[in-house]
């Protein structure tokens, strides 16, 4: 066997295959060659045999020659395949026939057409003779392949002669080769052998001669070193390529962690938003399957009315947008999404679609944007306040003077006189502008309040009593109290005011619908989310008051505005729309909150909660004293209104003292410095310019440190009595001046200081 794979044997067996090869080869190609044109080369001489005979037959066949024609066939003897002849006139009548010796007699009948037939033995032709384009007669040849036959064997025999010579040329031509290669070429194969099973590239063929086999085993030394270096190549290449593999696996692993851990949905779709690919997540933050999602649309289980924000994003390349989804149990959740639409390496178009559950953001901004509603709203009533409270500032100093001067004029006029009726009006009318300027105050949070402990049902009680004389019998007052409400720090004329503006309104809203107001009071228990929105108030010791209507109701709109000043739905000279600016000013400083329910056609309900005061409620006690008179003490008087300076001044004369009036709070205090005794009081307005009565206030006790000071105003800032009694102020008086508490804050004020100094 080892024989047989030798390259001896191999040269042997490709050298003796060529050759028998190439003799098949070229024997086929002769024999095939000899049978394809064989039967042409019978058909040539044959169609030139016809054409000899039509020739030499063509008179005898003119004239129906019969002898003639039998002698031209006569000649074909000479012919040694030819079998038979028979010639034919043109009407296919026989006229001369030819017959090899030993033939049967041809067919006397003439064919009607030509052909040519071959067989085993032979062939067989019909022609038809013409001359000059008309038939002139008939001739049918059969012949024998006797002579081809023969030609065939001898060539035969010629092929295989030179095959014979060709093997053994061949033979010894191997031997030669075999000679001048198969040593260096097994010495070659020894080394390839050692090579492939030690796999030591380092190993060398040795070089015998210069001629190809040498070189070939030269090549080879260098496959070998080539192969050492890609050898050594290659394993860095591997190491490279597992350090790859395992980085790219580690990829895998952290990609496939982050998605199936993370908080946001991964979406893979098509162009057309057919879901490709979705997170394993799925199932904890919507509920469904991912497997169940793959196949259906993006847009399956969308908000109807974000499908246009969906589909308009959609066709931008990047985007980020919210929407609504529904869960599998039927919840709807808000979604913060980004996109982006990219095409992947075959070509397709693709979108990633990144969503993240901001459903607690989305109510948190809303809570922040109601809160933020509030702190606007609240802010904006805050500077409408400080602007209603300057105004009541110089509507205070006008109404000074009017209701001053009116005073004196009926202190002037007997009882009986013709104008007191007159002067009552107006002192009437200064008393509701007044009360007006109160409301201003209350708004603003600038009018100084005498809070105490009180029960609000008795109070409630009487505020709905008054309140019955002033609306239409058409109205039924429904007022249900509960039992053991804890008292709340409050003013009570304030609290007073507010029952009697949120009961009109509400007779208001009435005029053409209900006849049922409804006034309650209970103690609550506050919500988390109340207490969240009104931080003031208490879990459980909060008092509710409630006025509902069956009026008109009122829009969001409406609602938005109800508490800003001077604004009203009534109709001109019905209201001045500080009614509900004051209720919301009062209970905003009382540390309530108020919440209103109301919808067009259904009336309106106020809620006002109340935080519940530590202690019990104080009752209400009544002391009534006579103004004493003065005895010309000098007081000096400090206003920087002329027209208040003098009425003050007057009402000041009136009650028994001399008053000194100054303008500029300077000039005052440049007199009390001249002569610091000759003052028995002070009395300062409160907010002069340049200097504020406290300041003034400050620079006199410097000057001399018991001189009693009053300080004079139409409203206190929440602030200023306790800077006042770091001084030792302890006297106030309101603006407008009442005659009657003017001379009582006086008298107290000198009495009081000289008591301190006595003692």
């Amino acid at each position: 066997m080892k024989r047989r794979s030798s390259f001896q044997f191999k040269l042997y067996l490709i050298l003796g295959a060529t050759g028998i090869g190439s003799m098949l080869l070229v024997g086929g190609a002769l024999l095939i060659h000899e049978r394809l044109t064989f039967r042409q080369r019978v058909l040539d001489s044959l169609d030139a045999l016809v054409a000899m005979i039509s020739v030499t037959t063509r008179a005898a066949l003119d004239f129906d020659d019969a002898a003639t024609a039998q002698e031209n066939l006569a000649t074909l003897a000479e012919h040694r395949d030819l079998l038979s002849a028979t010639l034919y006139s043109a009407s296919g009548q026989p006229l001369a026939s030819y017959l090899a010796p030993g033939q049967e007699s041809p067919s006397p009948a003439a064919p009607n057409h030509e052909f040519t037939r071959f067989d085993r033995n032979g062939v067989a032709v019909h022609r038809t003779l013409r001359y000059n384009g008309r038939i002139i007669g008939h001739l049918l040849i059969e012949s024998s392949f006797a002579s081809q036959r023969a030609q065939f064997d001898r060539s035969l025999r010629i092929l295989g002669a030179l095959g014979v010579g060709a093997l053994l040329v061949l033979l010894l031509w191997a031997r030669f080769l075999q000679r001048m290669f198969s040593a260096p070429l097994v010495r070659l194969t020894e080394v390839a052998d050692e090579v492939r099973g030690s796999k030591n590239f380092s190993l060398r063929a040795p070089i015998t001669s210069r001629d190809e086999v040498g070189r070939l085993a030269d090549s080879f030394n260098g496959l070998l070193a080539d192969l050492a270096e890609r050898d050594q190549q290659i394993a860095l290449e591997l190491t490279a390529r597992r350090a790859s593999e395992a980085a790219l696996s580690e990829s895998e692993e952290r990609f496939r962690q982050l998605v199936e851990n993370s908080n946001d949905l991964i979406v893979l779709t098509d162009s057309n938003g057919v879901i490709l690919y979705a997170s394993p997540n799925h199932t904890v933050i919507t509920g469904r399957d991912p497997g169940d999602l793959v196949g259906g649309n993006v847009l399956d289980h969308i908000h109807p009315e974000d499908l246009r924000t969906i589909t308009t994003n959609f066709e931008r390349t990047a985007a980020s947008f919210s929407y609504r989804a529904r869960l599998k149990n039927g919840e709807w959740r808000w979604f913060e999404t980004s996109g982006r639409s990219f095409t992947n390496k075959d070509g397709e178009a693709r979108n990633v679609v990144i969503s993240r559950d901001i459903t607690k953001r989305v109510e948190a901004e809303k809570k922040q944007e109601a809160l933020e509603f509030q702190l606007r709203h609240a802010q904006k009533m805050e500077a409408v306040g400080t602007l209603a409270g300057g105004i009541a500032h110089d509507f205070n100093n006008i109404l000074t003077g009017i209701m001053g001067n009116i005073e004196l004029a009926r202190m002037d006029l007997p009882d009986v006189h013709p104008c007191i009726p007159a002067l009552g009006d107006a002192t009437k009318a200064s008393q509701r502008a007044r009360e007006l300027v109160k409301q201003i105050l209350a708004f603003s949070r600038q009018g100084e309040q005498i809070k105490s402990p009180t029960d609000l049902g008795p109070l409630v009680r009487e505020a709905m009593r008054l309140l019955r004389s002033s609306l239409p019998t058409t109205i039924v007052i429904h007022t249900e109290i509960e039992d053991g409400c804890p008292p709340i720090l409050c003013d009570a004329t304030q609290i007073h005011q507010v029952l009697m503006n949120l009961g009109t309104n509400a007779a208001h809203a009435m005029r053409k619908r209900g006849i049922n107001l409804r006034v309650g009071l209970k103690r609550v228990s506050l919500t988390p989310a109340d207490l969240a929105a009104h931080r003031q108030l208490l879990p459980e010791h909060t008092v509710c008051l409630t006025v509902a209507d069956e009026g008109t109701g009122m829009d969001q709109a409406t609602m938005e505005r109800i508490f800003e000043p001077f604004f009203t739905t009534k109709a001109a000279g019905e209201g001045t729309g500080l009614g509900l600016s004051m209720v919301h000013g009062i209970v905003q400083d009382h540390g309530g909150a108020i919440v209103i329910e109301s919808r067009l056609g259904f009336g309106t309900t106020f809620k006002i909660y109340f935080p519940g005061a530590a202690c019990a409620a104080v009752p209400e006690s009544i002391t009534t004293s006579r103004v004493a008179q003065g005895q010309g003490e000098i007081i000096l008087l400090i206003d920087d209104d002329v027209l208040v300076a003098n009425v003050a001044a007057k009402l000041l004369s009136r009650l028994g003292y001399v008053a000194e009036t100054y303008v500029r709070p300077a000039e005052a205090l440049q007199a009390m410095q001249r002569q610091p005794n000759r003052y028995s009081l002070v009395i300062t307005d409160l907010t002069m310019p340049g200097m504020t009565g406290v300041e003034l206030a400050r620079e006199a006790i410097k000057v001399r440190a018991n001189l009693p000071i009053i300080i004079a105003t139409g409203y206190l800032r929440d602030d200023a009595p306790d800077e006042a009694r770091q001084f030792g102020i302890r006297h106030f008086v309101r603006k407008p001046y009442d005659r009657d508490e003017l001379g009582r804050v006086v008298r107290d004020a000198i009495n009081r200081n000289k008591n301190l100094q006595q003692a």
